[in-house]
C-alpha cells in the first residue's frame, strides 16, 4: 500500500512511461488509454429478482496517440509483408519507472488497430494522430482479470 504523505519520492509521471510496441519502443507516443471488463450476465427466472449471474464476458479495449510522423512509421511497420496495418496482430508493453519507485508493467496482449484519427490545428502544437485498439487481453503488472486466461 502506498503511504502518504510522499515525501522523498517520486511518483510516475508522463516521462516515466516507456511504450514498447512490437519490440520497438516508440517516444513520440504522446497518450496511450487502455481498459478492460468482466460484464456478467443476468439469470433471470419468473421472479422480478434475478436468480444468478454468470462470470460474465471479458473484453479490453485502448487508444494510442502518437505525432503524426511517429504513426507513420508505426502503419509502415505494421505493413510490413504486405498485410493492412489494421489487420496485423501486435503486443504492446508499457512500463511505468522513476528512481525510487517500483516498476510496473502492463502488457496489452494481441492488439489491433480499430481506428485511425488524424489532424492538427492552428498554433504551435505538433499534429497528432490517434488510434483505437481492440486488445485480446490485458496483464496488469503481471496480474490476470481471469483465474485462466487463454494465451
Amino acid at each position: 500500500m502506498a503511504s502518504y504523505p510522499l515525501t522523498s519520492g517520486n511518483k510516475h509521471d508522463w516521462s516515466s512511461v516507456e511504450i514498447d510496441v512490437d519490440g520497438v519502443i516508440y517516444t513520440g507516443v504522446t497518450e496511450i488509454s487502455y481498459s478492460d471488463e468482466l460484464k456478467p450476465g443476468d439469470v433471470g427466472g419468473t421472479n422480478a429478482q434475478r436468480l444468478a449471474r454468470t462470470r460474465g464476458k471479458y473484453t479490453a479495449e485502448g487508444s494510442l496517440s502518437m505525432h503524426t510522423e511517429d504513426a507513420h512509421e508505426l502503419m509502415l511497420a505494421l505493413s510490413a509483408g504486405g498485410i493492412g496495418f489494421k489487420e496485423k496482430i501486435f503486443g504492446i508493453t508499457v512500463m511505468y519507472s522513476d528512481p525510487g519507485t517500483p516498476v510496473i508493467t502492463d502488457k496489452l496482449v494481441a492488439c489491433r488497430l480499430t481506428s485511425t484519427e488524424g489532424g492538427g490545428s492552428d498554433g504551435g502544437d505538433p499534429t497528432a494522430v490517434k488510434f483505437g485498439l481492440d486488445i485480446m487481453r490485458i496483464e496488469w503488472n503481471g496480474l490476470s482479470a481471469l483465474t485462466s486466461m487463454l494465451k
